[in-house]
């Protein structure tokens, strides 16, 4: 173009369902600029569309590789007569045309199109490059620089544990550092040791700019050291679209500070046929095995104690920013169903079992209340890890609280409070599910310190009745308690043990014909069962070889899966959630969350939600996803069958609700009340309204339609700005004119207005 090149994004960024699979060159708020070929070689395809890439020229190098200009305001006059004749022939705006090598051959420095901002985005110009099979690389590697001096920013590292034993802080869930620049260095650090252990998977938050803006851009490359050896390696220079819907096994999306962050992920998932990792150096595939150590499998673990990770982030001009994060590989010490018991005389007994995976021996520290209500250490003593429950006996005082605390060598923790009281029955409260590949999380809030762990219960339903499983070995492994705060206690609950504790039952009852049925997970406090939390929870497997259908909800919802839709096992749950509605959208009871959040397939998996017939009739009804702005985002409203269910496809799971929409889109006149005629564009004078839908939405070009005096025109859209428009080719005669404008939106809602305008 005839401006300075500068970038506004990079190959390889994220995109709301693919990857950025070019760079965009800002056009600094403005359209119109003359776009040039950027080499000798031929047309072969030109495109127009509402979506995507709006007007765009697709070019055939000499050497076979292909170039795409796209977002484009107009053609070229040679090729605008072959779009207008195309669009003229079928009376839509959107075109596909293919030409045949040499039919419309170019020269290097020849003017193609304009540039605009048709299809996503605002103005600017996006210019892909491909190999000779049609896979998107990186053209700033492949031939196109731009002046580039500036280094990396590096934000954050994010830590993924990636089993139920797996732990962050001594926690079972995502955990994200900031990252702080030191001056003296250029290193970005973190002043603490991040403490971990199990299968854990690294991510960074980071981005790169280039001079001449402030968009911030992707990274060629990021890479992760462990101890200063190269650990693993993702460069971003070629994308298969074949793969290309696979962004999310790059991308993880994960909340800090109620914001939600996205992190280049520097491990490698089960499934993941992305071609950006041919420089891993080891057979672990960037998981980090902290504590574990199979070499007979070929992963090398990390061992207990303190390590250097290094992450380094650089562009396509070689600059280049690093991060120096310790980490400490330790198995925190775990309290094993701690109890305070009150004997015949009115004392009390504690009785806790402790266990560690990685040390002999551990400090056990006892403290109690004091009339003053601060914390009295009684015992403190080393102890060695036992089996079999400790017992201390203690004092009458029964207005005593006690704190039971478990440290090992490296300062990692485990802790208790207790109370005992024969009057209070404490009510317990759920406050969150968490769920993931193959576990689950629930935090169970108490009104009062509660004198043991909450207890857990399985309860599976089958159609011959109900099984209770309780005090087995197995459930115990499955199911894990602990405090993380006064009140508060975090339940992990390991999915596939909880299914073989079922399957064991179902096969030694010889139930050929029962299927898995549903399954509940019972929370109780010690000594008062009637004081519980129901968790419904799903235990059947979903694996990549098998086609599944999940019911859940006493089938009112259900989830569909494609034989090679998920990448690995995993075990779908759902949740029902609240739902607020707005004025064009209507919530038709509860939503729900689906989980794990952050799984994606490789299959679209439908969602179904049932509904009576006589409401299914009326026509207006669809499933809503909700985005990370919260704003609910149209799935679909196809009908199974028998016409019982709304159905809709899901690439991965998150929030869905069922909405009816009942009102039509509002056409919108421009310019105080008047239909908006430009003619500052002297080629290409512009008539056009606006169409605004705050329900499903307008999903077809063909539910929109525009006549100019009672003879069909073809009318462009724009999604983005809500605008219908139709290119005049000539200035209209003065007088009185009128437009005609129909518009339906996905679930049938139509309108349709004539507005009149003059001409002077």
């Amino acid at each position: 173009m005839d401006v300075k090149p500068v970038l506004s994004s990079t190959f390889g960024e994220t995109r709301s369902t693919a990857f950025h699979a070019g760079i965009d060159l800002k056009t600094w708020g403005t359209t119109g600029h003359k776009v040039h070929a950027v080499a000798d070689g031929y047309v072969f395809r030109v495109r127009t569309s509402p979506w995507g890439y709006g007007r765009a020229v697709y070019q055939r190098l000499k050497d076979d590789r292909i170039v795409v200009y796209a977002h484009l305001e107009s053609f070229s006059e040679f090729l605008d007569k072959k779009v207008r004749a195309e669009q003229n022939s079928t009376g839509r705006y959107t075109v596909d045309l293919w030409f045949q090598p040499n039919q419309l051959p170019i020269r290097h420095g020849q003017m193609i199109a304009k540039s605009g901002e048709s299809g996503a985005g605002p103005p600017h110009l996006h210019l892909e490059l491909r190999d000779k099979n049609n896979i998107p690389v990186n053209p700033l590697t492949n031939g196109y620089s731009i002046t580039d001096l500036t280094n990396p920013t590096l934000k954050r590292v994010a830590f993924f544990p990636l089993s139920s034993a797996s732990r962050v802080d001594g926690r079972p869930h995502p955990y994200s550092i900031d990252l702080i620049l030191n001056s003296k260095t250029s290193l970005y650090e973190y002043d603490q040791a991040v403490r971990i252990h199990g299968r854990i998977g690294v991510a960074i938050d980071c981005y790169d700019q280039a001079d001449g803006a402030t968009n911030k851009l992707a990274p060629l490359s990021n890479t992760l050291y462990v101890n200063g050896i190269r650990y693993f390696q993702a460069n971003y220079d070629a994308i298969s679209y074949a793969n290309s819907h696979q962004f999310r096994m790059d991308r993880q999306r994960f909340p800090s500070a109620d914001k939600l962050h996205t992190y280049f992920s520097l491990f490698k998932l089960p499934g993941n046929r992305l071609s950006f990792y041919d420089r891993i150096t080891d057979t672990n595939s960037g998981i980090l095995h902290c504590g574990v150590d199979r070499t007979e499998l070929g992963i090398v673990g990390i061992g207990k104690g303190r390590h250097q990770l290094e992450f380094e982030s650089e562009d396509a001009n070689g600059n280049k920013a690093r991060a120096l994060v310790e980490v400490l590989v330790n198995a925190d010490p775990k309290l094993i169903n701690p109890r305070l018991l009150v004997v015949e005389d009115e004392s009390r007994t504690l009785e806790v079992e402790i266990e560690d995976f990685d040390d002999d021996a551990v400090t056990l520290v006892l403290s109690r209340t004091s009339r003053e209500g601060k914390w009295q250490k009684m015992i403190e003593e080393k102890i060695a890890i036992k089996t079999k429950p400790l017992t201390y006996h203690l004092d009458r005082d029964i207005d005593t609280r006690w704190r039971v605390e478990a440290i090992d060598s490296f300062g990692g923790s485990d802790a208790v409070i207790l109370f005992a009281d024969s009057v209070r029955r404490p009510r317990l409260q759920a406050k969150s599910v968490q769920v993931y590949g193959d576990f689950l999380t629930l935090s169970v809030t108490s009104e009062a310190d509660l004198p043991g762990y909450p207890s857990a219960t399985l309860i599976f339903r089958t159609k011959a009745g109900t099984e209770e499983f309780v005090n087995l070995k197995d459930l115990k492994v499955a199911i894990g308690v602990w405090q993380i705060a006064p009140f508060e206690f975090e339940i992990v609950a390991n999915l596939p043990v909880l299914r073989k504790v079922v399957m064991n039952y179902l096969s030694r009852e010889k139930t050929e014909t029962d299927v898995l049925g549903e399954a509940e997970l019972l929370i109780s406090t010690p000594h008062d069962p009637l004081s519980q939390i129901v968790i419904p929870i799903n235990l059947e497997v979903v694996t990549p070889g098998h086609s599944v259908n999940l019911m859940f909800a006493k089938e009112s919802v259900f989830l569909a899966f494609l034989k090679g839709s998920a990448y690995e096992p995993i075990f779908p749950q759902a949740y029902p959630t609240s739902i607020n509605g707005t004025d064009e959208l209507q919530g038709i009871g509860p939503g729900y969350e689906f989980g794990p959040a952050m799984v994606s397939f490789d299959k679209p998996v439908r969602v179904g939600f049932r509904v009576a017939k006589r409401r299914i009739a009326m026509g207006k009804m669809a499933l809503y996803r909700e985005n990370e702005k919260g704003v609910w985002v149209f799935l679909g409203n196809q009908l199974n069958s028998d016409s019982t269910r709304i159905i809709a496809p899901l690439t991965f799971l998150t929030k869905v609700a069922l909405f009816e929409d009942v009102k039509p889109p509002t056409i919108l006149a421009r310019n105080s009340g008047k239909v908006s005629y430009l003619n500052d564009i002297p080629h290409a004078p512009t008539i056009s309204v606006q169409i605004v839908d705050g329900g499903s939405g307008i999903g077809d070009e063909m539910d929109l339609a525009m006549g100019l005096n009672g003879t069909p025109i073809i009318a462009e859209y724009d999604p983005e700005a809500n605008l219908l428009m139709h290119r005049l080719r000539k200035p209209l005669i003065a007088g009185e004119h009128t437009l005609q404008v129909t518009a339906r939106d996905r679930c049938g809602n139509e309108v349709f207005e004539q507005l009149t305008f003059s001409v002077r």
